[in-house]
């Protein structure tokens, strides 16, 4: 097999969020799969009703290398004619065989797609430095095995998807009785539209709990990086998922994304995105993240500056806006200023996630009760799973992804009642 040399570069960041990218990246060589070569190689098609195909339009855009702002690939781009027949395609795929798959036939093939990027892990760490700019290393450890654990986990979330018995109490009715319970069903074609700063992982924690509750789906990656997204399209393929139940549509916001937002054929509109101003929900938005850390150095009775300090009073550090939305830390507020500073805070109008380092538990718990953020880490920071929910408080995002909370997002609850 041959190889062949890359020059790689290292910005990343959290989901969910923006950053700025080194003007200056460092670069390493990596030396690459042939699969990966050939991969960049070939004109990108678009994936449409189980089908690589040209853009109606026939125009391609160029992703660029981020370590070194040459082209990287050719994609097709999409517009509304192509989320037009990708809409089509997702209709027919929800009404017909995707519909009647059991769940746990639905779950078995959620599972091949985790096995499958396994499988593939190197080439699609590979695939996602050259297209994002991260670290090789951190793809490989972190978002490959993560996204492979989202797929995973939803496949056994797929035969755990139920509802409730109710016993109703109707005073203008007495001495009736009901039998009454809800469903959850599946809300339909769902357009998901995901960002840069993790590629797969994003499209991974759209795509597993959207299969997973029965729906279908029109993914759009993000212009600057789409391979992945394309690359795990041929593997969902080669699992086994019928034609039409997932469409990816690599292409401009301006174009592809807004026609899909706005398509009266697209039952919900999932994204995360760094606006705030949408017209429908499941964002998962940027936001500042404070830090609280206790002092816990200063002994009682010890001196600073003059004047004692009583032993485990906290510091915040608020999270300061950068010009492109960024989360940065300013320096730690004096202990004095603590309640001040989570006042501040909870008034704010973000609240992504949150970090406390502290060896006094009970503060931490308490701190971590009064942020008003969708993540509190203590003791650790950017830990994620599968199994553990994430999302932001205010405008920093509505609903949750992983967790058997995101299965809300994508499932409807009917209540059924019957006079007995």
């Amino acid at each position: 097999m041959g190889t062949t040399k890359r020059r790689l570069g290292r910005p990343s960041q959290a989901p969910g969020e923006r950053t700025f990218i080194d003007r200056k990246p460092t670069l390493m060589t990596v030396t690459l799969d042939k699969s990966v070569e050939d991969f960049v190689a070939t004109p990108r098609q678009l994936f449409i009703d189980g089908r690589w195909v040209d853009a109606a339009s026939g125009r391609t855009f160029a992703t660029p290398n981020p370590a070194t702002g040459r082209p990287l690939a050719q994609v097709a781009e999409a517009d509304a004619e192509d989320v037009e027949r990708a809409v089509r395609a997702a209709r027919r795929a929800f009404d017909g065989p995707w519909s009647r798959l059991t769940p746990s036939e639905r779950g078995r093939l959620i599972w091949k797609i985790g096995d499958l990027i396994l499988e593939h892990a190197d080439e699609l760490a590979q695939l996602e430095s050259l297209d994002n700019g991260k670290p090789l290393a951190v793809a490989r450890a972190a978002d490959i095995p993560l996204s492979a654990d989202m797929f995973h986990y939803m496949a056994g979330l797929a035969t755990k998807i139920e509802g409730n018995t109710i016993t109703p109490s109707v005073p203008y009715m007495p001495g009736a009785t009901f039998h009454a319970y809800t469903l959850r069903e599946p809300i339909g074609v769902i357009g998901q539209i995901i960002p840069w700063n993790f590629p797969l992982l994003m499209a991974a924690w759209k795509l597993a709990p959207a299969l997973a509750t029965g729906n279908t789906v029109i993914l759009k990656p993000a212009e600057q990086t789409p391979l992945t997204a394309l690359r795990l399209a041929e593997l969902i393929a080669e699992a086994g998922i019928p034609d039409g139940v997932v469409n990816v549509l690599p292409g401009y916001g301006e174009t592809a994304g807004a026609a899909l937002a706005a398509h009266d054929g697209v039952d919900k509109v999932a994204f995360t995105c760094g606006q705030r101003h949408l017209l429908q929900p499941r964002p998962v938005l940027r936001g500042r993240i404070p830090a609280v850390r206790p002092a816990e150095s200063l002994r009682a009775g010890r001196r600073r500056r003059g004047r004692h300090r009583p032993r485990h009073q906290a510091r915040l550090r608020a999270g300061a806006r950068h010009a492109d939305g960024a989360a940065g830390l300013r320096r730690a507020a004096p202990a004095r200023d603590r309640l001040p500073g989570l006042r501040a805070q909870r008034r704010g109008p973000y609240g992504l996630g949150a970090g406390i380092w502290t060896r006094d538990i009970s503060k931490a718990h308490s701190l971590a009760g009064k942020l008003r953020a969708g993540t509190v880490w203590i003791n650790c920071y950017n830990v994620f799973d599968a199994a553990l929910p994430f999302g932001g408080y205010k405008q920093s995002g509505w609903g949750r992804e992983m967790g058997h909370e995101v299965l809300e997002a994508y499932t409807e609850v009917k209540a059924v009642c019957t006079q007995l």
